[in-house]
């Protein structure tokens, strides 16, 4: 991860998941990209982590049983 945001004043609707945290992460093959970091304490966030992809479920319609999934980065653990 290159550097990241913390977010304390979510909008309205999303006050039971914050604070959001956003980081600009690398990828091995060079690409830059701007994505949600999860499983984190905003404490323990330095510049210069690694971090892994996870799959995370976004939103879920019960009325037709669509799930829609995103890809947000957590950090990466031994073994990962």
């Amino acid at each position: 991860m290159i550097s990241y945001t913390v977010n304390y004043q979510p909008r309205e609707g999303f006050e039971r998941s914050a604070p959001h945290i956003i980081g600009l992460v690398k990828l091995e093959e060079g690409l830059e990209l701007v994505a949600p970091l999860v499983d984190v304490d905003p404490d323990e966030l330095r510049e210069g982590m690694e971090v892994r992809a996870c799959l995370r479920r976004a939103v879920s319609d019960s009325s037709t049983g669509i799930i829609q999934y995103i890809i947000k980065f957590g950090p990466a653990r031994n073994g990962d």
